[in-house]
């Protein structure tokens, strides 16, 4: 059975030969993983036999990429989303919490209503999205540099792999423009100027959506990145989400539901209050389950049955801790998981550069032969 047909059947909750196989990874665990023999030239998704990935477009708003500071310690740089940030030299330790860059944010250019008038502009679909590579910040991981090598990348996906269009939902993409504090406040400061700003993200989204399809990909699934929670909780009331966000999440859901798409949502952080409202406005699937926010895969399978699809819950930090440790969490887990479907494979976070080469073949090879039917 190929990829796209395993992946197809799971979201049916069908049980096909394996659960599904998909994950994220630290640009820092690839280049740890290519000293310990990971080859140059072969795909990830191809190498760990991944059943799905992604394609994405440049979502963030296009303001020129500058360093305006430069010292042996750290630098001060401005991103392609508006915010200034300090960026410490040397290896990364974590992941910044408002976007890819990872640094301290001290500024942001959008910071009210009077900003995003003055540069909305920017803000909108065009063609340059589907190809353009930021001077300094991460790219998004699909990002091709020309048309031609984007439609080879699709080219090779079709092959096999099922296929998501994935795109940052509205809190995830807008918070990332105005920090996650300012965002926080204007949610109850100014609501209508939020909503404007999830509306034109929705808008760029679903044109973007139109612009692959004009050029020949087609897509088999939509996986929507919006983070709403942390550790503890929604960054947010579900009273804030019906009345602010839900207007869009439903046309977003919608929109790919009525083209026989499954809608995988992400969030990081604990999502329990808003899972019935999300299954509500039409997700098909929740993403990734973190673990150490206290979320439970085998209890939310019990709960929500065929209601809901699950992919994560895999700890990523025990993937750390050596190999008995790492097959006590896949046998703890997706034997229960797997059955009836509606399961896929995915850490519960991304993939860290603390995790070796040989753990992570190692719980691939786990995940194989537990979630086999």
């Amino acid at each position: 059975m190929n990829s796209r047909n395993r992946i197809k059947k799971l979201l049916q909750f069908e049980e096909p030969d394996r659960v599904g196989i998909s994950d994220s990874f630290w640009v820092e665990t690839i280049e740890r993983w290519q000293k310990e023999g990971l080859p140059l030239n072969v795909p990830i998704y191809d190498y760990f036999d991944l059943d799905c990935w992604w394609i994405m477009f440049e979502q963030r708003f296009g303001f020129d990429e500058k360093i305006l500071e430069d010292n042996p310690e750290y630098k001060i740089m401005q991103h392609i989303d508006g915010g200034v940030f300090k960026v410490y030299k040397g290896a990364r330790h974590f992941t910044n919490v408002d976007m890819d860059m990872p640094g301290i944010p001290i500024d942001y250019i959008i910071k009210n209503r009077e900003d995003w008038e003055k540069y909305k502009y920017k803000f909108v679909p065009d063609k340059w999205r589907l190809t353009y590579k930021p001077k300094f910040s991460p790219e998004y991981g699909t990002t091709k540099r020309s048309l031609a090598e984007l439609q080879t990348f699709y080219k090779d996906l079709k092959k096999d792999k099922f296929i998501f269009f994935a795109a940052r939902a509205q809190t995830e993409n807008i918070r990332s423009k105005l920090g996650t504090e300012n965002f926080l406040m204007q949610l109850v400061l100014n609501p209508k100027w939020i909503m404007e700003m999830f509306e034109a993200d929705l808008n760029l989204t679903l044109k973007m959506y139109k612009m692959f399809e004009n050029i020949g990909i087609e897509f088999d699934g939509f996986w929507a990145f919006g983070d709403i929670a942390y550790k503890n909780g929604g960054l947010f009331s579900p009273f804030t989400y019906k009345k602010i966000l839900r207007p869009f999440h439903k046309k977003l859901f919608s929109f790919f539901k009525e083209k026989n798409m499954p809608v995988v949502y992400h969030s990081d952080g604990n999502v329990d209050e808003f899972l019935p409202l999300l299954i509500e406005d039409g997700i098909t699937a929740i993403q990734p389950l973190e673990v150490k926010a206290g979320m439970d895969a085998v209890k939310l399978k019990k709960k929500y049955g065929k209601n809901l699809a699950l992919i994560g819950n895999i700890d990523v930090r025990v993937m750390g801790e050596g190999k008995e440790k790492i097959k006590s969490e896949i046998t703890s887990k997706i034997p229960i998981l797997k059955k009836g479907g509606g399961y896929i494979y995915h850490s519960d976070h991304s993939v860290s550069q603390n995790v070796s080469l040989e753990n992570y073949k190692f719980l691939i090879d786990c995940v194989k032969k537990y979630g086999s039917y």
